[in-house]
């Protein structure tokens, strides 16, 4: 298993596929891990033409579980994947990024938009956002989790989460990134599912810059957005390829 430290905190995360493919970051939503990219078949589907670098972000999976709220700062979460491609000795690369994942890819743009070839911002938009739902989600996850449509396997991964450290994860309410969105200069891809709560925030967002591309993820909710990963990965496949 590889890792890396940055300011304390220990990050899991796995590569799949050849180092001399072109790199693909992918990081995860709020409760999920890397895992989930093997879940959907986003591995089995890309690993053949793609370096894909996946990561638990902090606070999951493999990941170590603060419960310091300090530890889940934007800015430190964003340095999690710059550690990681300083470590691999990777440059420049490709990004996606669901829910929380994007969210970590926002502040990428923000801070290290020259380590990014491109971007894909899968059901996240930039503006503020009070955290509470998430935090009585993860609260209450053991009430919710079974009506969910996923595997047995998936819900006993969320299951397993630390709820001390996921709520430390959401105790900060997320501040508006508009500005970074208008300022972008690499390729972008927003996609969101089709019965998305975020929907207009979405459509929104992607008016912030003309070079924005927006994708409506047919049938999909919050959770679909990720699970449609054959429609995901063709919508990607056309950025990355650009």
């Amino acid at each position: 298993m590889s890792y890396i430290v940055n300011n304390g905190i220990k990050v899991h995360y796995k590569i799949e596929g050849a180092k001399t493919k072109k790199p693909i970051v992918l990081v995860h939503g709020f409760l999920g891990s890397l895992e989930d990219w093997y879940e959907y078949d986003y591995v089995d589907k890309l690993k053949d033409d793609y370096c894909l670098i996946l990561v638990d972000a902090r606070g999951h999976g493999k990941s170590e579980k603060s419960i310091d709220k300090k530890k889940y700062e934007h800015k430190e979460r964003v340095l999690d994947i710059i550690r990681i491609l300083d470590k691999e000795k990777i440059e420049k690369a490709h990004y996606v990024g669901y829910s929380m994942g994007g969210w970590i890819g926002i502040g990428l743009i923000k801070w290290y938009e020259n380590r990014l070839n491109s971007i894909v911002i899968n059901s996240v938009h930039p503006f503020a956002t009070d955290m509470s739902l998430l935090a009585h989600a993860a609260k209450t996850i053991e009430s919710w989790i079974h009506e969910m449509d996923m595997s047995p396997a998936m819900k006993r991964r969320f299951l397993s989460n630390d709820k001390e450290a996921l709520l430390a994860a959401v105790a900060d309410n997320r501040i508006d990134n508009a500005e970074t969105m208008k300022k972008m200069k690499i390729p972008c891809l927003m996609m969101y599912g089709e019965y998305d709560d975020i929907k207009e925030n979405m459509i929104k967002a992607s008016q912030l810059n003309d070079i924005i591309k927006l994708v409506e993820i047919p049938g999909a909710d919050h959770m679909g957005a990720l699970a449609h990963s054959t429609f995901v990965i063709s919508e990607m496949k056309k950025l990355i390829e650009l």
